[in-house]
């Protein structure tokens, strides 16, 4: 599991992802945050400040409290 701080969508969030996405290279993981980014873009004003987002092959809230995006979902799946 990688885990990166960076800007999303202008938000202070902490992205990451299993070893699956990290293993399809930087190209998918880039496409992966541009679709994080659409998807927070359209939360509106939702602060989502200091939370751990993890893109891969899971969904839901892990026992560590991150918040996994399961990676061939749509954007739409994303912001619901």
């Amino acid at each position: 599991m990688m885990l990166m701080h960076c800007c999303v969508g202008g938000r202070q969030v902490t992205v990451g992802w299993d070893d699956g996405l990290r293993a399809e290279g930087a190209a998918a993981q880039a496409a992966a945050l541009q679709r994080l980014a659409a998807a927070l873009d359209r939360l509106g004003g939702v602060d989502l400040a200091g939370v751990h987002m993890m893109i891969g092959a899971k969904s839901g809230i892990d026992n560590l409290g991150q918040a996994w995006l399961h990676s061939p979902d749509s954007t739409d799946d994303w912001v619901r």
